[in-house]
């Protein structure tokens, strides 16, 4: 990390004794609200099943904690003469964090049962802008097919390729055409490629086929599929 400007240096010191409050403040606060999203768990679930399902989220997340903490805590708590500024401290937090955030993506795919790539794909549609990148270059395609609401419904051609419900629940709750939504509904209803049932069936068959060669086959499938359903979308609408 780079020091702080001159201005910053001129600052008093912090006191050591504020920071370690300060730190054991946010660290109880933290365990409290552990404990309390445990106990709401198991006093609002029917069973045991979802107290469960959380001690193995903990648990996974628990494997990469470490890593996402980094011990920065300690770290800032001593740097009472501000040689790095909150900015930095920040910006290395959301970096590790982001991180481990992948990689327990990663561990959860590989060791998870295939259901669990559906819950992590529509993690990623609705709080991060992955599937907007990847669906940009299907805009312009969409457009030519004449499709209203070609931006909001570009994501929905792609991310069928981990759960055929995805698409549907990509676009649940936008203000969309009918036409748009019927598109959307029967194309991922006709790509037949995705890895939480299909396409796991198809690497594990006779036919020998690799993850790249099906994702291929998917995107192929998609682009032949798209005008023939806009076809029929504009047919009926």
């Amino acid at each position: 990390m780079k020091p702080t400007s001159s201005k910053m240096r001129d600052v008093p010191p912090l006191s050591t004794k504020q920071n370690m409050l300060w730190n054991s403040a946010g660290s109880m606060t933290y365990l409290a609200c552990q404990w309390l999203v445990t106990v709401l768990v198991v006093r609002l679930s029917a069973g045991y099943d979802d107290a469960g399902l959380l001690s193995l989220a903990m648990s996974v997340v628990g494997i990469f904690g470490t890593f996402a903490n980094y011990k920065m805590g300690t770290y800032q708590i001593s740097d009472i003469r501000r040689e790095n500024d909150l900015a930095e401290y920040l910006g290395f937090r959301c970096l590790t964090l982001g991180l481990a955030f992948v990689a327990c993506m990663v561990y959860a795919y590989l060791t998870c049962a295939p259901y669990a790539l559906a819950t992590i794909a529509l993690f990623i549609s609705n709080y991060t802008p992955f599937f907007d990148w990847i669906g940009m270059p299907m805009v312009p395609y969409l457009e030519l097919c004449q499709m209203p609401d070609a931006a909001a419904i570009a994501p929905a051609t792609l991310v069928g390729i981990a759960e055929i419900a995805l698409p549907v629940m990509t676009i649940a709750g936008m203000n969309i055409a009918p036409m748009s939504i019927f598109f959307v509904i029967v194309l991922s209803t006709v790509q037949i490629i995705f890895f939480t049932e299909s396409a796991n069936a198809m690497m594990q068959s006779d036919l020998n086929l690799k993850f790249p060669e099906l994702v291929l086959i998917f995107l192929i499938r998609t682009l032949i599929a798209i005008p023939i359903v806009a076809v029929f979308a504009h047919v009926l609408f």
